[in-house]
């Protein structure tokens, strides 16, 4: 009587292994930070495992980045890129015109400004990340440096992503921007729509801001995301995920081209915290 039940026991397991082992994953990224002390903190203090994007030599930076590494939490760099309508970029922005040592030294000394960095994600940009060769300096870099690229996609006519694909930059780009819009019901239609992504694909990125309405609504969200069969994860973990999913997916069909997805909104400039 004994084997059929260890035998039972044994198949729940392995069942439960596979469910585990595909259960779609997703990251939530705060940008913006370093302006803002409160919301800064306020962030880091959100239940769950989120990443932390800092704008470079901003006043809080430093100790926000500190904070959220003491706290098990992944940091990145939020580098400021020109755009198309050549906003203000603050400290360390990055422009078409730049010769590549200026550029390189301006990218290297934003990373050196931001403690605990595992990769990176354009601020704005929408106008840098079209050009073929600061690209390619960015991801030189990145690549060198050992770090991650995550694509922001303030616009559609982005080549960031594929750059860095092309260049050996582990990378991801994102899915939903969840706060656009800050009123409750935008902000959990923008959420459903990650999860529905994520469902969809085995993983998506999200990237919200330190805005008050945004803080509140996740404080709330967050703890249901496992109830709702996603998982909250890193950012260094999507990428894993990403590849893997690239990997058994290119073992399949050889002809297959590499996985992509094409966010619904795009913003093109975004105001600092």
């Amino acid at each position: 009587m004994k084997q059929p039940m260890q035998l039972a026991l044994l198949g729940l397991m392995l069942l439960l292994g596979r469910a585990h082992a595909s259960q779609a994953l997703v990251s939530i990224i705060i940008d913006d930070l370093g302006n803002n002390a409160a919301h800064g903190e306020q962030a880091i203090q959100l239940p769950g495992v989120l990443t932390y994007a800092l704008l470079p030599n901003t006043p809080f930076a430093t100790v926000l980045a500190e904070l959220a590494h003491e706290k098990g939490r992944e940091v990145i760099l939020h580098l400021p890129m020109e755009s198309e309508h050549h906003e203000k970029l603050g400290p360390n922005g990055l422009l078409e015109k730049m010769p590549e040592a200026e550029y390189k030294w301006t990218l290297l000394s934003a990373l050196g400004a931001v403690p605990h960095v595992t990769g990176l994600n354009n601020h704005m940009g929408s106008l840098l990340t079209q050009k073929q060769q600061p690209m390619e300096w960015l991801m030189s870099v990145l690549k060198e440096q050992k770090l991650l690229f995550i694509d922001s996609r303030t616009t559609t006519k982005t080549i960031a992503e594929q750059t860095a694909e092309k260049m050996g930059v582990p990378s991801l780009r994102r899915d939903v921007f969840i706060d656009n819009e800050r009123d409750p019901e935008r902000l959990q239609q923008q959420l459903d729509e990650l999860v529905e992504k994520a469902k969809k694909q085995g993983y998506a990125t999200g990237i919200a801001h330190p805005y008050p309405e945004t803080l509140t609504f996740l404080k709330q969200q967050l703890p249901l995301l496992e109830t709702r069969g996603v998982k909250l994860v890193p950012l260094s973990e999507l990428v894993k995920k990403r590849l893997e999913l690239a990997s058994s997916k290119n073992r399949s069909d050889p002809c297959q081209p590499s996985l992509s997805h094409s966010p619904r909104v795009v913003k093109n400039s975004k105001p600092s915290q």
